[in-house]
């Protein structure tokens, strides 16, 4: 599939959303460059262009002021042939905004759920940044609703899809060995994974302090993903767990093949935010076979409906480990195999995604 024009995203190099988004890019031929304030972790170094990075010391001042010399640099220093796709709203959204050029924009469920928590001028500068917008992108009907009602979005201009998972996630009984026998975890011991950020928004120490509640005098384990961590509620997080056996925290960005053996390690995997959307994260755990233990978030609704789940209330966590430790010793040895193929059954296809890719690109 090919097409004249380049796309350029404006995103967080370091991001593993922007990185699925990417998987499918080069998987269809299509050209891309990544400009952003943030560094690059991910991608070969002549796909990126990072600019301003250092404000980004001075905190959320210095963020913001990055994000608006960025968009005055696209304003005056790019040429105008290619397609400009913004992840996020509200950072990226902005140098969009600023550029002065058509754009796509795709939602972050924290900027858009949360915005009613935020100040007037953020509001107002987030209704100025989608109504500018050529495409919304959206990956659950929540998003799609809130963007609507909320902010007066028409539903013409939203595209809602999920991205599945990349083609690396799959269940490998002998890396679900190998990372056991690395992290000191027995092979019949039942394991969770949390494998999201560790920031506030995930509620990451709420989880570990109810897992310990939990776990206490058992043979259970916890892995928890660092990634694209809140450094200083990391540091929070890792004095909670230092002297605890049986949580394992593995530090760093993992390529996803590592991040894959390590959802083959787990049988339950946790996302327990504040507010979401439907991210990417829960399918690829739900690809190797893991049972989703979830926030009761209405984003999640389409996931409780078609996975054999457990969803959760975030006043009592401790009730969603027991009820999914029950689940797993109730189903048995079956119910890897039985997630998969409820998966195998779901929308969240690579074909599928790359329809409406190439619809919101207008690839011809």
């Amino acid at each position: 599939m090919k097409t004249k024009k380049s796309i350029i995203f404006l995103a967080n190099a370091s991001s593993p959303h922007v990185r699925h988004w990417v998987e499918y890019l080069e998987e269809m031929g299509v050209s891309y460059h990544i400009y952003s304030v943030h560094k690059n972790t991910f991608f070969p170094h002549s796909k990126v262009t990072v600019k301003y990075n250092f404000l980004l010391k001075f905190g959320g001042f210095g963020a913001i002021l990055a994000y608006v010399l960025l968009g005055i640099w696209l304003k005056f220093c790019m040429k105008r042939s290619f397609t400009l796709h913004a992840h996020n709203t509200s950072g990226y959204g902005l140098c969009a905004l600023l550029s002065g050029n058509e754009y796509i924009i795709t939602t972050y469920g924290t900027e858009i759920f949360g915005a009613n928590n935020r100040s007037k001028f953020y509001n107002s500068l987030i209704h100025k940044i989608l109504k500018r917008a050529k495409i919304i992108t959206a990956t659950s009907i929540a998003m799609e609703k809130a963007l609507e009602v909320d902010f007066g979005v028409d539903k013409r201009r939203i595209e809602t899809f999920s991205l599945g998972v990349s083609s690396n996630f799959n269940f490998s009984l002998n890396m679900r060995a190998k990372v056991r026998n690395e992290l000191g975890i027995p092979n019949d011991a039942i394991t969770w994974v949390y494998n999201r950020r560790l920031t506030p928004l995930y509620n990451t120490l709420e989880t570990v302090n109810a897992f310990k509640t939990f776990s206490r005098g058992t043979s259970k384990h916890l892995i928890l993903m660092e990634g694209d961590k809140d450094i200083q509620y990391a540091k929070l997080v890792e004095e909670v767990v230092k002297d605890e056996a049986n949580i394992h925290l593995v530090k760093g960005f993992l390529d996803q093949k590592t991040m894959s053996s390590y959802l083959s390690a787990a049988d339950i995997a946790i996302s327990l935010p504040s507010s979401d959307q439907l991210s990417s994260s829960i399918l690829e755990a739900i690809s190797c076979g893991c049972i989703p233990m979830l926030a009761n978030l209405e984003t999640y609704q389409p996931v409780f409906e078609a996975i054999t789940s457990i969803p959760v209330t975030l006043d009592n966590i401790v009730k969603g480990f027991y009820e999914s430790n029950d689940l797993i010793i109730e189903v048995g040895g079956d119910v890897r195999s039985k997630i998969m193929e409820q998966y195998a059954m779901t929308a969240w296809s690579r074909s599928n995604a790359i329809s409406s890719i190439q619809k919101i690109y207008d690839f011809n």
